[in-house]
């Protein structure tokens, strides 16, 4: 036998309800609704009536998350444990930042590498074509070909015969 889901609840600190996302985002409920008819939260799921979108979601939909506001003020200005874990959202959202970092540095070592091994061939290419322009003889000038110049009256024109 199976059992009924209960509550639909987040399966992880990740997935937030629309209330939730709506809160965390600063974007209104509405919004976020139109953005899950038109999938572009992808990941996001409906369970027993209810959204449940991934935090990486609305990252990647370009939302910034941010810690709900309290309710009540604290009356004590505690500061943050150390060996406090961030929620998972945030450890996400940083593992994610450090691949993009990765792969980014990646990308602009090729880059560099690249316009290195092309500027070598430009200067290849430009050293060979100063010699070859070096070794082309200079011209020199032709001997005007003996030109036999005609009057107007000695030309014959197609219609008249020749004779």
């Amino acid at each position: 036998m199976t059992e009924p889901e209960q509550e639909p609840t987040p399966s992880s600190a990740s997935e937030l309800t629309i209330a939730e996302a709506a809160t965390a985002t600063g974007a209104s409920e509405r919004t976020l609704r139109r953005k899950l008819h038109a999938d572009a939260l992808p990941g996001a799921r409906m369970v027993e009536g209810r959204w449940l979108i991934p935090a990486t979601a609305l990252l990647a939909a370009g939302y910034r998350l941010t810690d709900p506001e309290p309710t009540t003020a604290p009356t004590i200005a505690q500061e943050p444990d150390s060996t406090e874990r961030a929620p998972d959202g945030w450890l996400l959202e940083r593992a994610d930042l450090e691949k993009r970092a990765e792969l980014a540095e990646q990308r602009a070592n090729a880059a560099e590498a690249l316009a290195t091994e092309r500027l070598v061939r430009l200067e290849r290419t430009e050293s060979n074509l100063a010699r070859a322009l070096a070794a082309i003889p200079a011209p020199t000038p032709a001997e005007p070909e003996h030109v036999i110049v005609e009057s107007a009256s000695q030309r014959r024109r197609w219609w008249q015969r020749s004779e």
